[in-house]
Formats: C-alpha cells, structure tokens, sequence
C-alpha cells in the first residue's frame, strides 16, 4: 500500500476499546491505575487470599505486547459495552460461517459425487481429443471459498476480526516487529478494513487464511508458462 496511506493511517488517533487498552499500556502500571479507578477497583474486587498474586501478574505481563487474554479483561473493564458488542460480532461470525471445500469433501456422499464427474470429465476429454486443466477448474472453486471467507473477516470491526482470528492476529503483532511497526501496521489495516478492502490488504488475509491453498495456486500458475511451450 502506498507510503502516503502508511503516514496518515499512523497519525490516526485510536479509537474504540481496543484503543483505551493501547493507551492505558503505554502507562506504567502504577500510572494506569491512578488514570483507571475501574482496574484498580477490578484487582482489588477479584484478589483472594493473596490480594498480591492477581496484581503481581497484571505487573508482569503490562506492556504493549500484553498477551491478548489480557486485553479483553482490559477491554471490559474500560469500556463493557464495546466489549459486548465485539463479542456478539464474533459469535455471529461464528455462527455464520460456511463449509470450506475441505469440509464438504470429508463427507462420503459428496467425495463420491465429486469422483464421479472427474471421471465423466475425463472421458468427454479423450473423446473429443481435449486438454483439459481440471486443477484450474477446482482452483476456481477454491477461490470462492477463500474469496468468501475473507469477505466474511473483514465484514467485522478490524478489533473483532484481531479477536476472531489467530493468523492475523500472530502476523499484525508478531514479535519480530518494533512496536512502533506494530502500531503503524495496526492503523493501516484498521483504515482499510472493510469489505471494499485494496487487492493487497485481501492477498495477505488469503495467505494468512489458507496458505496451503494459495502456495499450491501459485505454483500451478508458475509452471502454467513452461507447460504451453
């Protein structure tokens, strides 16, 4: 994506729960919770007999790499109805989703069907002395799937979809980025998420979602050349 859309989505100021967590990590602990009577009120409510063990561990894991377990309670506690409100889009999401190929293809019935017209295919191929790619018509069959479900991603809020989705959470906050890359990375995906989404934005989400699918499709793709000479 251009540098111009990297430096204006960088400045954006956060928004949202998810936003409150980022700033109130930025914090040292003991300033956050003087700036959060809610946290402060959240520790002392659920500490047990040892009222410092559940402190001690918001301590240890308070930074902008906070494990994602964290930031929900976080999430909660500064804004509960946004939370609710991630949390129903997720089960939605959930609820709503659809077989993928692979999943169609575990059951019997429909592997067998499946079998039947690659051989009825097969054999109309020798007949009348056509070549046939077979792979590139299963290809296009995959391409909706994965067309489909990263439609469906990116029909949530980008911090409901950081929820709903492990790959694209690991790959947004993966440790070998500075924070500061993190942050930037954040912002952009944040400004394009929708499902208007730019071709580059959607390629990295079908190779988060279905990298074997996508590594398979290009390498058919690069061989296609030398197999027409």
């Amino acid at each position: 994506m251009a540098e111009a859309s990297r430096a204006s989505a960088a400045n954006q100021e956060p928004s949202g729960a998810s936003g409150k967590v980022e700033e109130l990590l930025c914090k040292p602990f003991d300033e956050a919770l003087k700036h959060c009577p809610a946290l402060a009120e959240y520790i002392q409510k659920n500490s047990t007999e040892d009222s410092g063990k559940l402190e001690k561990e918001f301590r240890e894991h308070w930074h902008r790499e906070a494990p994602q377990e964290l930031r929900q309670v976080l999430e909660e506690i500064v804004d509960p109805e946004a939370a609710a409100a991630n949390v129903a889009e997720t089960e939605a999401f959930l609820r709503n989703r659809t077989p993928l190929v692979e999943d169609l293809l575990s059951e019997g019935a429909e592997q067998s069907a499946s079998s039947d017209r690659l051989v009825v295919r097969q054999e109309l191929s020798r007949e009348q002395g056509l070549d046939i790619d077979h792979d590139q018509e299963d290809d296009q069959f995959a391409d909706l799937d994965i067309a489909s479900a990263v439609d469906r991603l990116l029909s949530l809020s980008f911090e409901a979809a950081m929820k709903t989705s492990v790959e694209l959470r690991d790959y947004v906050r993966s440790p070998k980025r500075s924070k500061d890359e993190i942050a930037d990375l954040e912002a952009e995906f944040a400004q394009n998420w929708s499902l208007e989404a730019p071709t580059e934005l959607r390629d990295i989400l079908e190779e988060l979602l279905f990298p074997d699918v996508v590594a398979s499709r290009q390498a058919r793709e690069s061989r296609a050349p030398i197999a027409r000479l």
